[in-house]
């Protein structure tokens, strides 16, 4: 094997992260001077020495990317490895567009290192949340083939299989939106988590989910979003904090459940994402909480809010109901054609009043708690026109949560698949702008 294969190993064990609170200085002071003397295998690959010893603390992960860069900058040593160990400390630590920017600097000539270059380029588009690329990258990573006698173990001794961090990448994919930290060779495979992508019947599975369960950190939640006011009442959850809300729903009237978010607002810790936030549930609930994580394999799906300009076919589909109502009901038999016409109108005139009180609502909602238009008003996607025949779903992204929830931190966002890759029965299509 060969020597430039085998400095690879090197980013094997570094080890997963682990979630840290804030540094304490105290801990994270070593002997700087003396490690800043080392020679460059003692400083990186000592596994018990080095800038590993003040890395094996969380709290000092930014700590020790400060140090390899000093070691760097003071030896004006450019070995990739350093470099590219200076970049997960700065992923760790959240410091994403620096992390990149060392990444970028880690590519090799692709005949020196074999599939290298792929792990890059998958590890930046995890960071850049940019599912396409991450998947091309790791399809290119499975097709490099295996050296001629290739027999590699890792630091613990264990045998490492073909192609190199295969593994690695294929945890970033399963917890892909989650943040480096929780992703880096720390993400289990999720039991029972739907299939990638997002199937007609998983679909159907997740609308049809119900629960409304008290757990050690808040409430779990499943169906008709209108129907969470009912389960915190019932949960004894009406006044107070809620530290989180683990939601898997479909949606439901808007109306009712802009008020529960209304309500909600300043209550409403953490929202959790799992498997899918829709309609009602993505336009109020999502933006009312003040911090947001949508798990891996879960959606959130846009198509449309409270609008005069969609209640025109409202109106229709109410005087269908009404009518295919009167012709099963008893009372509805021996209506003439103007009672039927009186009684269809009041109804829609009941909808409009409505309407006309929640629409003031929804503005000064949306004013708290968005940055942008298109949240409640998926038309913006197409210039102001009606979306296309058969286009009934806008998948959030991150790029776009980040861009319109205001008042909302997204602390993890799982990228969506490309429209291209769901079954055109769900009528998906990903953020256009």
């Amino acid at each position: 094997m060969s020597k430039c294969l085998r400095t690879l190993f090197a980013c094997l064990a570094l080890g997963p992260g682990i979630a840290h609170g804030e540094p304490d200085t105290n801990v994270c002071t070593v002997d700087r001077e003396r490690l800043l003397a080392l020679n460059p295998q003692a400083f990186d690959q000592d596994m018990k020495g080095g800038w590993r010893k003040l890395a094996e603390n969380p709290q000092c992960r930014a700590a020790a990317a400060d140090l390899i860069r000093d070691y760097r900058n003071r030896h004006e040593n450019e070995w990739m490895m350093l470099i590219w160990h200076e970049g997960q400390m700065r992923a760790d630590v959240g410091q994403t567009a620096e992390a990149i920017a060392l990444f970028e600097q880690c590519r090799t000539p692709s005949s020196s290192s074999p599939g290298w270059n792929q792990y890059v380029d998958a590890t930046i588009a995890f960071l850049r949340q940019d599912r396409k690329a991450f998947e091309a990258a790791r399809a290119a990573l499975s097709r490099i083939p295996e050296p001629p006698g290739f027999h590699a173990k890792d630091p613990a001794g264990r045998q490492i299989s073909w192609p190199l961090n295969l593994a690695v990448v294929d945890g970033l994919g399963r917890c892909f939106g989650l943040p480096y930290r929780e992703a880096y060779g720390n993400c289990p495979i999720a039991a029972g988590a739907p299939r990638t992508p997002l199937t007609v019947e998983d679909m159907k599975g997740l609308a049809a989910r119900h629960a409304c369960e008290a757990s050690a950190s808040g409430v779990v939640f499943a169906g008709d979003s209108a129907q969470l006011d009912a389960c915190l009442k019932k949960l004894g959850k009406t006044r107070g904090p809620i530290d989180e809300l683990r939601i898997t729903s479909r949606g439901g009237s808007a109306g009712d459940t802009l008020r529960l978010a209304r309500e909600l607002r300043g209550r409403l810790d953490l929202l959790v994402v799992d498997g899918l936030c829709a309609s009602s549930c993505a336009n109020y609930l999502l933006p009312a909480a003040k911090r947001i994580r949508v798990e891996p394999h879960s959606y959130v799906l846009l198509h449309g809010s409270l609008s005069r300009r969609d209640a025109v076919g409202q109106r229709e589909e109410i005087r269908r109901q009404v009518r295919e109502i009167a012709r099963t009901q008893p009372w509805g038999k021996d209506m003439s054609e103007a009672e039927l016409d009186q009684t269809t109108q009041q109804s829609i005139d009941a909808f409009d009043a409505g309407l006309e009180a929640q629409i003031p609502m929804q503005e000064a909602f949306a004013r708290e708690t968005l940055a942008c238009d298109d949240w409640l008003d998926v038309w913006a996607h197409f210039e102001g026109q009606k979306p296309p025949a058969g286009t009934a779903w806008l998948l959030v992204t991150p790029d776009m949560a980040a861009r319109c929830l205001s008042s909302a931190k997204v602390e993890a966002f799982w990228a969506p698949e490309a429209q291209e890759a769901f079954d055109a029965r769900l009528g998906f299509f990903r953020a256009l702008k």
